[in-house]
């Protein structure tokens, strides 16, 4: 079972009366409240999850950029054309710079790659 099956299971027995089996709510047959504790518990775990998985996805992403610039300076292709095939906006370039050391470019890649993003514009 995976974890999201499992957090389903989870809710669904939370919101199932274990007596009479109806739906727990503000109209179950046994007047059973909902366990409002369990399913913000439940909830934060989902979200975890969610958060996890979203994780993984992008450390997937990047494995992808680096085996793509990697591959694309391997068939003898410049700077500017990895950048071309990236789809970097400009908008996003300044994100880049603002975010992130950039440690790995030269002042002359960093030029060359705003000044190739400005003529696209």
């Amino acid at each position: 079972m995976t974890p999201t099956e499992e957090i389903i299971e989870e809710f669904e027995k939370l919101i199932t009366c274990p007596d009479c089996g109806s739906s727990i709510g503000l109209d179950s047959q046994c007047g059973r409240k909902p366990d409002w504790i369990g399913i913000k518990t439940l909830f934060k775990k989902a979200l975890t999850l969610q958060r996890e998985e979203f994780r993984k996805e992008n450390e997937l992403d990047k494995a992808d950029a680096q085996i793509l610039g990697f591959k694309h300076k391997d068939s003898g292709y410049d700077l500017k054309s990895l950048v071309g095939a990236m789809g970097l906006t400009q908008e996003e370039w300044q994100v880049l710079q603002s975010k992130y050391s950039l440690s790995h470019l030269e002042d002359e890649d960093i030029k060359e790659i705003s000044a190739f993003l400005k003529q696209l514009k």
